[in-house]
């Protein structure tokens, strides 16, 4: 039994790729640059904004839609960053504001939850949560201005209501923090997972201990997990852990000083050197979306989120797709020993695309291609 669940294994992590690339190749079959709307947490000089920027100087790509959460930071200072790297390229891009705090979780739940059971596990990073007021107000970064892009009218999930009706069966989302913002969405519109063509998402965690967006907002995690996404591949933090930012690979991909976007990112990285050798989160994510071959190894899985109030809230549960449901509420699972909870067939929930083992050189090579691409539009911004 064991030698024939390892070849039906072997034979999806040489198959999803392939499939991956289909899906690609499919979206770019009419010339047209790809639409996507991306979710996330524009903390500056981070993951966060590098991914963004990625996404914003792409040839491939055409970002109809920003949204920003709270997470890494305040809901303040991420649109203060965002507003800004959409500015700096000059692109006609809506940045919408979402939420600045979970549905439930929120600093005195995790406060109360460290107190009764410990730390957080992996790093204890607690984003926004665990930093001082202050540090979580906007601040300019040097030699540039503060941002002249207004912020779009509408939330963060309407902004993303009303990008899926106008590109339906198109829109590709890409979320790289909380999920907040898309649950509100979900719930406010049950057919956003049939408009939508494809999500991209970078959270959970599948051996590491390591817990963010997920475990930012289980609930709404799980609320965004248990929609009938049609095409969904989710980067957990172990494959992310591949990669590494490094001086080096910022000076190859950064622009020269002479560009406006190169002198902001410099700016940027000498404020922020700490983001240095840390795993490229969601850059990576990005770069799948961008290049399907960057996929090596994954696996097919039903993905879900510990949101009980105990000392696994937002912990990643998954199951293997090929076992049986069980009825009853969700439990907590590992490879062998529970069956897949009551939700996935109710829902009639596929599973996810998770990716396990990337190329990274190869991946390394196009981000390196795509920062240094030359600003395709004309940025107006306040240099000081």
């Amino acid at each position: 039994y064991r030698q024939v669940q390892e070849k039906k294994r072997k034979m999806k992590d040489r198959l999803l790729p392939f499939l991956l690339l289909m899906l690609w190749l499919a979206l770019q079959s009419d010339g047209k640059r790809v639409k996507v709307f991306v979710d996330q947490d524009c903390a500056p000089g981070s993951s966060n904004i590098l991914s963004l920027l990625m996404l914003l100087q792409s040839p491939d790509v055409e970002v109809v839609g920003v949204g920003v959460i709270a997470g890494d930071s305040s809901l303040e200072n991420a649109m203060y960053h965002a507003l800004q790297a959409v500015e700096m390229t000059g692109k006609n891009v809506p940045v919408a504001a979402g939420f600045a705090h979970p549905i439930l979780n929120g600093r005195e739940e995790v406060l109360d939850r460290m107190q009764r059971w410990g730390p957080k596990g992996g790093d204890g990073w607690l984003g926004n949560f665990g930093k001082d007021p202050s540090d979580m107000v906007p601040r300019a970064v040097t030699g540039f201005g503060p941002p002249a892009l207004q912020p779009s009218p509408l939330s963060a999930a309407e902004l993303l209501m009303v990008k899926a009706r106008k590109h339906e069966g198109e829109l590709v989302l890409v979320t790289l923090g909380p999920l907040t913002n898309v649950a509100a969405a979900v719930l406010a519109d049950p057919l956003l997972p049939n408009r939508i063509h494809s999500v991209y998402v970078m959270a959970g965690a599948l051996f590491v201990p390591s817990k963010f967006n997920f475990w930012w907002d289980a609930e709404a995690a799980q609320i965004f997990l248990r929609q009938p996404w049609q095409r969904k591949v989710i980067l957990p933090i172990d494959v992310c852990e591949q990669t590494e930012y490094t001086p080096a690979l910022h000076d190859r991909a950064v622009p020269p000083s002479s560009t406006l976007l190169g002198r902001y990112l410099r700016a940027q990285m000498n404020e922020h050197t700490g983001e240095f050798h840390l795993p490229m989160w969601d850059e990576l994510t990005v770069g799948v979306m961008l290049d399907p071959e960057l996929v090596l190894e994954s696996d097919s899985l039903y993905v879900g989120v510990d949101y009980s109030l105990g000392p696994h809230y937002g912990s990643t549960l998954w199951w293997p797709d090929d076992q049986p449901s069980c009825d009853g509420e969700d439990v907590p699972s590992s490879y062998e020993s529970y069956k897949h909870p009551y939700w996935i067939e109710r829902n009639s929930i596929d599973p996810w695309m998770v990716v396990t083992i990337v190329d990274v050189p190869r991946f390394e090579e196009l981000y390196v291609r795509t920062m240094s691409q030359p600003l395709r539009s004309h940025a107006h911004v306040q240099e000081l």
